[in-house]
């Protein structure tokens, strides 16, 4: 039992000192993503759920990359091609920038999905974005 802990301890201590992104699905520090992404409106009525595909190039802790609407319903950044900025710790906390979409602290999983709130239009929106298969 306490190799077993000793192990797991040396294991959590690698993966930290690689930096998070050593740690999703067995990624280095550089690689790149394709998501696709959703929102919504996280409080008040309206079922406005608008999605995109979100390419994203993870550069150590630094994020760039690109976002495209593909959503059905009319959404403000259909047909533009929207910068993409942010970084991600190793703790797996996320900020980006979509645009004019901030979302201050996501919380990216070991599959690579990003999770949280976003502020958008003085409102508040759910956000996720899962990797691409």
């Amino acid at each position: 039992m306490k190799l077993l802990q000793t192990v797991c301890l040396a294991m959590g201590i690698a993966l930290l000192c690689a930096g998070y992104g050593a740690a999703i699905e067995g990624h280095g520090p550089v690689w790149t993503a394709r998501y696709v992404a959703a929102y919504e409106p996280a409080v008040g009525i309206g079922s406005a759920l608008f999605s995109g595909d979100l390419t994203l190039h993870f550069n150590r802790s630094a994020i760039t990359g690109t976002y495209w609407s593909t959503s059905i319903r009319p959404d403000p950044l259909r047909g533009h091609i929207v910068q993409v900025l942010g970084s991600v710790q190793q703790d797996g906390h996320v900020m980006l920038h979509i645009g004019p979409i901030w979302i201050p602290d996501a919380t990216m999983r070991r599959d690579g999905t990003i999770a949280g709130t976003a502020h958008w239009h003085e409102r508040l929106w759910n956000f996720m974005a899962k990797v691409r298969p």
